[in-house]
């Protein structure tokens, strides 16, 4: 089952020009006092920038600029000892940033915080309301499989009804999603649940109809000339287009062309000996090309590894039995061949026909195989 993350969905406003502009933060959080502190916290990482307030009578203030809205997490320790690490209780919220003033207010505690003066949360927050709403139904429809008992639950008849409730769930999400899309073109948080739908990879056809439909100025912030660039990535490589060409070097330093491999139906797989997903895989390839190798089949991994990954790549060629055709350049995540492909995630691969044409993207599993029966049987 496919499940979507119920996640906090974000909405960015429009801004033409690159430009840093500034912000404040207003909050007040009951009466609390030192040695409490609260913290703004510029990211998802550790080592993501962190700015500190103090509060008096439960007020604190965080003034600054960014370039364009964006994620962050206040964080309430109450022993004034960090944002992450450190004794006491800690409260989180998470909202977004935008230029301009917001008031963030709770008689009590961080967790019970509401935000004004925000376009960004306040639409943000009608999304969300749409979403829990569909959360809440599958939360019913669920229930009375809460009451089986563990054997009940594996009887085959009620798996495939738990997961139809599931699948309408996810489906119906997804609606949410794509209907938002389609009713604000306007709106920025339409680019970001486009991204999110469609993730790293997006299917070009399905995709760029929904991007080129929002409203030019949405189109030009930064994070839009951003997914711009990768859809047409995601052009130059969708299925029924000509692959694109690319030569790198073998484990032995001699190149190898993708083009000199027409005539035969070749998978070009994205990889890295670091990607445990990648490796899981690869006993499916193996399989693959044992069966298939004799009948037209060629494969063409290209590691994601770099120059002090070298010794870890090859001895994964080794360990995993990837007796085909291995390149990289070494470059890790800048592996040119994958920006040329827009490789974004992996693992990831194209499956191209005798003449170099795209036919298919990602299969794996028992996608690949269904495929290659299709080719070769």
């Amino acid at each position: 089952m496919k499940n979507y993350s119920i996640l906090v969905l974000l909405l960015l406003p429009v801004f033409i020009q690159a430009q840093q502009a500034s912000y404040t933060v207003k909050g007040k959080i009951g009466s609390i006092n030192a040695p409490a502190k609260i913290y703004l916290v510029h990211g998802e990482k550790p080592s993501s920038k962190v700015d500190t307030a103090v509060i008096q009578n439960g007020q604190f203030l965080f003034e600054g600029s960014i370039l364009e809205p964006q994620a962050v997490t206040l964080t309430l320790s109450y022993e004034g000892t960090g944002a992450f690490l450190g004794p006491g209780k800690r409260e989180f919220f998470n909202f977004y940033l935008e230029p301009g003033s917001i008031q963030l207010e709770s008689p009590d505690s961080l967790i019970h915080a509401s935000i004004r003066g925000s376009n960004v949360n306040a639409d943000n927050e009608k999304l969300k309301t749409a979403i829990r709403q569909n959360v809440r139904h599958m939360q019913q429809d669920m229930a009375v499989y809460k009451t089986f008992s563990p054997e009940r639950i594996k009887d085959k008849t009620i798996m495939e009804k738990m997961d139809s409730t599931m699948h309408v769930f996810n489906s119906k999400e997804h609606q949410i999603y794509l209907d938002f899309i389609l009713q604000h073109p306007n709106s920025f948080v339409s680019l970001d649940v486009l991204k999110y739908i469609s993730g790293t990879s997006p299917d070009y056809p399905k995709t760029a109809p929904l991007f080129y439909g929002l409203a030019k100025a949405i189109r030009l912030t930064p994070s839009g000339k951003s997914y711009d660039q990768l859809l047409k990535g995601m052009k130059a490589t969708a299925v029924g287009q000509m692959a694109p060409d690319f030569v790198q070097n073998d484990p032995s330093g001699h190149p190898i062309r993708l083009s000199a491999l027409r005539g035969q139906y070749v998978l070009v797989d994205f990889w890295a000996s670091w990607c445990v997903p990648c490796r899981a895989e690869n006993p499916n390839l193996v399989n693959a090309y044992k069966k298939y190798h004799g009948k037209g089949l060629e494969i063409l991994s290209v590691s994601s590894d770099d120059q002090n990954g070298k010794k870890s790549w090859l001895a994964a060629i080794q360990k995993d039995g990837l007796i085909w055709k291995n390149v990289s350049d070494l470059k890790g995540r800048k592996n040119a061949a994958a920006a040329l492909y827009s490789i974004k995630a992996i693992p990831q691969n194209v499956l191209l026909d005798k003449t170099g044409k795209i036919i298919a993207k990602n299969l794996r599993g028992d996608a690949l195989t269904k495929k290659l029966e299709e080719l070769f049987e």
